[in-house]
């Protein structure tokens, strides 16, 4: 009777062993693809930040040209230079 309660027992513990490597095997899997889904969304936050990007270095561009229209006109409408614009000149 005492082989009869080894060989159960060895054979509970087998079977245990195998449904745990079942389990941490499926739990690997929705590790993959919680990472492939995470890895899909850090790809399209990359492609706005450089949109964001663009759209800051359009802004600059169209702020710097407001400002060097501005000091044109400052030009015409006064009839003089800046002082900025006769220091460069001197140099």
């Amino acid at each position: 009777m005492t082989n009869v309660g080894w060989i159960v027992q060895t054979v509970v513990i087998v079977f245990s062993g195998f449904i745990a490597l079942g389990a941490i095997k499926k739990e690997i899997e929705n590790q993959g693809e919680r990472l492939k889904s995470l890895s899909d969304k850090v790809d399209k936050l990359e492609g706005v930040l450089i949109v964001i990007a663009r759209q800051d270095e359009r802004l600059s561009f169209m702020d710097q040209r407001m400002l060097a229209e501005g000091k044109r006109i400052d030009r015409l409408e006064y009839g003089r230079r800046t002082t900025k614009e006769k220091s460069e000149e001197n140099n």
